[in-house]
């Protein structure tokens, strides 16, 4: 995992040097072209000056006349170049009478006053330019100058080489810069990645990413990996949880129809005592069967292995009927007082609402004080702002034991039984399972609650 850590690293380093080398690439043609274009009217500004200026001289100054009409053998040297620029002199008939350059390519280049011209002389481009001296009398001279069209860029880094010697330095210095940035940028990214690998490894979800000082995206990245692995590890411990439960609820019943088995094929004497065995048998039975039952329908729902589809469906007649039923198995002899408002309908899965208020009117039951009461609301929120969606408010509520503030924080979690109901029947699935049903139809469950008092249960869920 190092090694393939590092073949990342010098992956993106190489990326990154091959995008800072074609950057310096393209900027160093951009440089020549700018150079170029700039150097390039300088030459020409440059030759455009110089042919002037001597021009105005032969016009002003006489004697200088007179010593290139007689080609006069005294002449400077200057005067026939003059910054770069070469110089030849012209009678107006275009004879020239005084020059130290033979061009045998300007002899079919006539004397114009235009602008700059392009000339190949001798293989290489040169730039040409000619300016009348300006006299009106039949003396008037023709100046001209040449100057390499060449001496741009690649002639200003010829007299600088130093532009050659720096520019390597820097892109070494880029490279050098480069692999310290992606270091520091990959430093964050192997902390996760060695953190994913060791919880991988090890399978220790209570590992976190721990970044010094980063308040950056790979900050926000770590945080909510750490936030992942909380939830993660919440999951399992709580699977983990339930599985340990399960297996305790369903020993229980099991190790009861094995020693029922074993008392009626060793120890039965008559067919009551067999009668008897058969009963507790079944009766174990049918409590695994509603526990593995349970356990499907959290299954189902959660993995949703198993969709359970949704209808338009009278809940007030719903309410009314289950109601009914219980009223009939009244063993407490409590009153069951009923607030149902008529025609309350919602897109519910049937199976699953009936499970849902037969298991929170089953808690009353079981909870509430024998000759007690067991209430029964169901209603809208009716709300006055459009805006807010309308709710089907369904409470029950009973005066029994009540719950206590320390159980009251874990009454929805699975298995879970307080001190005061491990007494009674159970296997603590119940609001378990009905909060995962009201859930599922997209609503919320809550409880309030005083121990000794009773509690009411009340669910919340939307119209539509």
């Amino acid at each position: 995992m190092k090694s393939k850590r590092h073949s990342i690293k010098i992956k993106m380093v190489l990326w990154f040097m091959g995008i800072l080398v074609l950057l310096s690439a393209a900027m160093l043609f951009a440089t020549i072209k700018v150079t170029e274009y700039y150097g390039e009217n300088d030459v020409k500004d440059r030759l455009k000056r110089v042919v002037r200026e001597r021009a105005d001289m032969l016009m002003r100054d006489d004697i200088f006349m007179s010593e290139i009409n007689n080609n006069s053998n005294h002449l400077r040297p200057d005067t026939f170049i003059d910054d770069d620029v070469k110089l030849i002199y012209y009678n107006n008939d275009g004879s020239a009478i005084a020059d130290t350059f033979s061009y045998t390519e300007l002899e079919n280049v006539d004397l114009t006053e235009h602008d700059v011209r392009e000339v190949e002389i001798n293989g290489t481009k040169n730039n040409v330019y000619d300016k009348k001296t300006g006299r009106p009398d039949e003396d008037s001279l023709w100046v001209r100058g040449v100057i390499s069209a060449g001496a741009g860029a690649f002639s200003i880094i010829n007299d600088h080489p130093i532009i050659l010697i720096l520019f390597p330095i820097f892109i070494l210095w880029g490279i050098l810069g480069a692999y310290l940035l992606m270091s520091k940028f990959l430093s964050p990214v192997n902390t996760i990645n060695k953190t994913a690998s060791e919880i991988k490894e090890t399978g220790d979800l209570s590992k976190r990413i721990e970044l010094k000082n980063n308040k950056d995206e790979f900050g926000e990245i770590a945080e909510g990996f750490n936030s992942m692995l909380d939830t993660l590890e919440d999951n399992y411990d709580a699977e983990k949880h339930f599985a340990s439960n399960a297996s305790h609820e369903l020993r229980t019943p099991v190790a009861v129809i094995l020693a029922e088995c074993d008392y009626a094929t060793k120890n039965a004497k008559t067919m009551d005592d067999m009668y008897e065995s058969i009963g507790s048998i079944e009766k174990q039975g049918y409590r695994m069967s509603h526990l593995i039952e349970t356990l499907l329908i959290f299954t189902r729902i959660e993995q949703g292995t198993e969709k359970y589809p949704k209808e338009m469906a009278d809940l007030s007649a719903l309410v009314t009927s289950i109601v009914n039923d219980y009223k009939l198995i009244n063993e407490k002899n409590q009153n069951f007082e009923t607030f149902i408002t008529a025609g309350i309908s919602a897109p519910v899965n049937i199976d699953l609402f009936t499970l849902l208020i037969s298991n929170l009117l089953s808690n009353a039951v079981r909870y509430g004080k024998d000759c007690g009461i067991v209430r029964i609301v169901l209603n809208t929120n009716h709300p006055h702002n459009n805006s807010v969606k309308e709710n089907i408010i369904l409470s029950v509520t009973d005066n029994g034991i009540g719950i206590s503030d320390t159980d009251k924080p874990h009454i929805f979690e699975r298995f879970y039984r307080g001190d005061k109901s491990r007494s009674t029947k159970g296997t603590g699935l119940d609001l378990a399972l009905a909060k995962q049903i009201v859930e599922y139809h997209g609503g919320s469950i809550e409880v309030k609650s005083k121990e000794g008092l009773g509690s009411t249960f009340t669910v919340t869920i939307p119209t539509e």
